[in-house]
């Protein structure tokens, strides 16, 4: 039976979700491994449900076993978070298959964008550091380059619209397994329901995470009850219950000690951009929610997004120490859900390849020097997430077995 792979959030785990799964299941006959966010996602959040929640849902919907992708990976743009996940995968040995959706009308579009974007690298870049000294953000600039020496070759028409985010990071999955001489195959699904970045929880289509999440926040529960499975609905009301839902003013107050404090060097953190963070302390203290701060930041130049990272990392104090050490070659995976199935894939990880499999608070001594202060960086991140979030209960090396 083959193996496929899906590189996901599951922020949180909702009915688009479960129809990729059971769409995939349908097309192919396949165990399915999932590398997903820990409690730090791609837009710069904190994640609605932990992680050990989310991926026991994610095996409560179909899947058979999930891989936690390293917080370092999950706070970087597209082209980083995907070129994390896929070296995992690959470190693996026993992956056949990556299945993403897509949001354009044609996938052979992705196809060739992925290898227009290989081709032209020099002259796209060059593009892009021209238009960001003209003030444009580097989302902007890429998105302008590309349309523009398109274009110019004449060969494929593409609308301004493709630049979507899935249609972003499936271009950015092929051309990282392209990159690395992968032997897993791309395997597409075409995505249902509104728009990933739609913010509309009153639609009668499948709502994205987005607009879920934005609903939970807005206090409006119940408008998401048919959008998401019975698993994902329970855990949300018992984290808005007992308050563990991400505290955006615990979060505004930690992030205008750190300026106080002025400990951090912050030219060293990943992401940084000249002038963002004396953009930052000029508007915080005059701010009184996230929102309204990243209202008074967004510009041209700087999107919401690219903002909510960099204050993340900052926070985090991911810097250019922490990327070094974790963009070395994986020597280990950390499990967070399985069920029979994805125990005995990770029988088989054993058999075919050589990373270390840490699911034990003794595995850890398995691992070499730099293996073991990644993971306390592991840690660490997960003691601030929980500051962010009132959580105190300690789920680290519980029975991670779903039956």
């Amino acid at each position: 039976m083959k193996i496929t792979a899906i590189i996901t959030e599951y922020n949180p785990f909702h009915l688009g979700h479960k129809y990729q799964i059971d769409s995939l299941k349908k097309k192919i006959d396949t165990f399915v491994v999932v590398i997903m966010s820990g409690n730090f996602v791609q837009r710069g959040e904190i994640s609605i449900l932990d992680k050990y929640q989310r991926a026991k849902i994610a095996v409560k919907n179909g899947i058979d076993l999930v891989i936690e992708l390293p917080f370092y990976f999950s706070l970087q743009s597209a082209e980083n978070f995907s070129k994390g996940a896929i070296q995992i995968l690959n470190s693996l040995n026993i992956v056949d298959n990556l299945c993403f959706g897509y949001e354009c009308e044609n996938y052979k579009d992705l196809i060739y964008i992925s290898n227009f974007q290989l081709n032209n690298k020099e002259k796209i870049n060059f593009l892009i550091n021209k238009k960001m000294k003209q003030g444009f953000s580097y989302a902007v600039a890429f998105k302008d380059a590309c349309l523009e020496i398109n274009k110019e070759s004449n060969v494929r028409k593409i609308k301004e619209d493709f630049f979507i985010s899935n249609n972003i990071l499936a271009i950015e999955y092929i051309k990282n397994l392209y990159l690395t001489k992968s032997k897993i195959k791309p395997l597409a699904i075409k995505r249902v329901g509104e728009n990933y970045n739609s913010e509309d929880y009153h639609s009668n289509f499948q709502l994205s995470a987005t607009s879920i999440r934005k609903a939970i926040y807005e206090n409006n529960l119940k408008d998401i009850k048919n959008f998401v499975c019975n698993e994902t609905f329970d855990a949300l009301s018992n984290n808005i219950k007992n308050k563990n839902l991400p505290d955006e003013k615990k979060i505004m107050e930690i992030l205008k000690y750190n300026i106080i404090q002025n400990n951090i060097d912050v030219e060293n953190i990943v992401n940084y951009e000249n002038g963002i963070l004396n953009l930052i302390k000029k508007n915080i203290f005059t701010s009184s929610t996230m929102p309204e701060l990243l209202d008074t930041l967004q510009s041209k130049r700087y999107k919401k997004v690219r903002i909510k990272r960099f204050i993340l990392n900052y926070l985090l104090n991911v810097n250019k120490n922490t990327k070094k050490l974790f963009e070395e070659n994986f020597e280990y995976i950390k499990p967070l859900a399985f069920n029979e199935n994805g125990r005995n894939i990770l029988k088989k990880i054993k058999e075919n390849s050589n990373i270390k499999i840490i699911s034990k608070s003794r595995d850890i001594k398995l691992l070499s020097e730099n293996g073991q202060k990644k993971l306390k960086l592991e840690e660490k991140s997960e003691k601030i997430y929980k500051l962010f979030t009132n959580k105190t209960k300690d789920d680290k090396f519980k029975s991670l077995l779903v039956k």
